[in-house]
């Protein structure tokens, strides 16, 4: 049986897995025999992980076309291979036979993918669910979070837009009040001012519910996420956290956050497979967020009545084989190591920036990494911002993007060189 081909981000042919072959071999097929059986996918190792230092071992688990470096990080990413490769595997293997008696091998794969995230995220199995996105996560907290008339929501200005205008939909049928703010400076001037900034907005009494993108999409400013949530449990208002721009890329804590509700898409920094998201919601909070969709429950046992997160993940027919490549998904940034990933956006991102400003630009992002992370914006006319963002693309191999002037965001897939290549790009274009 042939296979189909493509071509890696370092020129190396990749194949999709003949009938024939095992997991085990695929890999090996890949380059990636000796790296799966050290992350433990040859079979349940503990996780020894690789060098964080090796970033071109880690840059070597992905396949992209070459020349081309993908630096959208903030809307898609590549899923590692080997994630690609189980959702392949899973997914023939459905086809091949999607009957009752075939597909109940694959019966505990929601409970595994589920206790592998909370334990990534040091949160109970019970406290997370897997959604479709970050949009359908955003969605169940604003369909579902208890809202009347004399009730405010506290919106930031730059939340993305299925937790900034989809409020206003809702408030079309409730009534209750949605408070808008826009922070003062482009960069903060320390975290305890931006604190004070929204504690002066808090109504107390009246704002129930605070939600904030901690990574904002437009301008890759960086909001201090813990020290906010602190502040608006003062006085006992409900904080959302849109973590769509963090999950994959910062070292998440959502324990240490105190946020208590979060939501994120394993298609962004996560790297995983498409269409799967996740949300967090605190115990004490699930009984009370309404559900809005009551599909097939994904196990038994989890059902309308559930009185934890997983109440929300009835959502019909599930892709099977999506969950078991965001199993493999979460073993690799375990296996890497959160801070590592963490430490290497950073760099990276820091390269990117001192490299635009020397060459000339201006950035939209703060040049902080207190206040930024792996989202970098550059300002560009808006009438140019699509004609440049093309150039940078067939020009430079740099695949960026249009949004809030040029965004770039390099991610732990990208070398020192792809960077560098796109600094040349943006003091040419630019």
């Amino acid at each position: 049986m042939e296979a189909s081909t493509h071509t890696t981000g370092n020129g190396q042919a990749l194949v999709a897995p003949p009938r024939h072959l095992t997991r085990k071999q695929f890999l090996a097929t890949l380059g990636l025999g000796a790296l799966g059986a050290k992350l433990g996918f040859a079979a349940p190792a503990p996780e020894a992980g690789i060098s964080p230092a090796n970033w071109r071992e880690v840059a070597g688990m992905f396949s992209f076309s070459s020349g081309i470096a993908p630096m959208n990080a903030a809307n898609l990413c590549p899923s590692f291979d080997a994630v690609e490769a189980k959702v392949f595997e899973v997914t023939r293997n459905l086809n091949r036979d999607v009957s009752f008696n075939n597909r109940a091998k694959f019966a505990g794969i929601v409970q595994k993918a589920r206790a592998a995230l909370a334990d990534y995220l040091n949160v109970g199995p019970g406290d997370v669910a897997f959604v479709r996105n970050t949009s359908e996560a955003n969605s169940i907290i604003n369909n579902g979070f208890p809202l009347g008339p004399g009730d405010q929501v506290l919106l930031w200005t730059e939340n993305h837009t299925t937790n900034y205008l989809a409020w206003e939909k809702r408030q079309e049928r409730f009534g209750f009040e949605i408070k808008r703010v826009e922070l003062p400076w482009k960069t903060p001037p320390s975290k305890s001012a931006v604190v004070e900034f929204f504690r002066r907005q808090i109504e107390p009494g009246k704002t129930k519910l605070f939600t904030f993108t901690e990574v904002s999409n437009v301008s890759g400013l960086k909001l201090p996420a813990k020290e906010l949530c602190e502040m608006a449990h003062e006085f006992d208002v409900f904080v959302h956290v849109d973590g769509a721009q963090s999950w994959g890329a910062l070292d998440l804590d959502l324990a240490d956050m105190g946020c208590d509700s979060f939501s994120a898409s394993a298609h962004k920094w996560f790297c995983g497979p498409k269409e799967v998201g996740i949300l967090y919601v605190k115990k004490e909070h699930a009984p009370k967020i309404w559900q809005y969709n009551f599909g097939y429950g994904a196990e038994p046992g989890a059902t309308v009545d559930a009185t934890d997160a997983r109440r929300f993940e009835t959502l019909g027919q599930r892709d099977d084989a999506a969950l078991a490549g965001m199993a493999e998904a979460i073993r690799l940034h375990r296996a890497i190591g959160k801070r590592a990933v963490h430490d290497r956006v950073v760099f990276l991102a820091d390269r990117l920036k001192q490299g635009l400003l020397k060459n000339g630009a201006n950035l939209v992002t703060p040049e902080s990494s207190e206040f930024s992370h792996g989202v970098v914006i550059v300002e560009v006319p808006e009438a140019r911002r699509a004609e440049v963002a093309n150039a940078m693309y067939e020009q430079y191999g740099i695949a960026c993007a249009p949004t809030g002037g040029l965004r770039i965001c390099p991610h732990i897939y990208n070398t020192e060189a792809q960077v560098d290549r796109a600094i040349a790009g943006v003091k040419a274009l630019v």
